[in-house]
């Protein structure tokens, strides 16, 4: 359930449920990326009122992502972007404004709910770039302020079925959100010996 979700996440960025952070301190600028509304109120009200948390919406998701940005509260700053911009400028202006960040959750997913016949190259197209690419390019940016930190944590909030399988509509979806699985384990292969995972 999403309390559960909200705990584990926690705890994840306070660098308490793993002893091979060496560091434990509060997180300071955090990304977070495309909630939903009742995900993302699980998130912020569990993070100390210490972090300052960077909400980006989807301008384009007008239902799923957006809603959580009605949420008020002191330490979340909201930034609607449109982050498929292959530029990267947003990012770029947001690292300008907020200085690094030391930490990011990543939520936004791409499926075309069609049948395993029915995907299209575009269909699979635009899931590898929300589910795979966006993520690694974003990851990418956001290293080198975190080696400067010396430290940094990511979240990439994938799915049971990028591990079993979909049975029924979603193999886009399962096949490239596994693809932030591996991200999650490629990063913290190269920079876990900086504190960066």
């Amino acid at each position: 359930n999403t309390a559960k979700l909200g705990l584990i996440i926690h705890q994840f960025l306070l660098f308490k449920s793993f002893p091979v952070f060496r560091y434990n301190t509060f997180m300071k600028n955090l990304l977070l990326i495309g909630a939903s509304n009742y995900l993302a109120q699980e998130i912020i009200h569990a993070i100390p009122t210490t972090t300052q948390i960077v909400g980006i919406s989807l301008k384009e998701d007008t239902d799923r992502h957006k809603e959580y940005m009605e949420i008020e509260l002191p330490n979340l700053y909201k930034e609607p972007r449109d982050i498929r911009n292959k530029s990267m400028n947003w990012l770029d202006e947001l690292i300008g404004k907020y200085r690094q960040f030391d930490g990011m959750i990543y939520f936004p997913c791409e499926n075309a709910k069609k049948s395993f016949m029915d995907i299209t190259s575009e269909d699979f197209d635009k899931a590898v770039e929300i589910n795979g690419k966006l993520p690694f390019l974003i990851s990418q940016k956001l290293i080198p302020g975190m080696k400067k930190l010396g430290h940094g944590r990511f979240v990439f909030v994938s799915s049971i079925w990028s591990i079993k399988g979909h049975p029924d509509h979603g193999q886009d979806y399962a096949i490239t959100k596994a693809m932030e699985n591996q991200l999650a384990k490629q990063i913290t292969a190269v920079y876990m010996k900086e504190n960066i995972t």
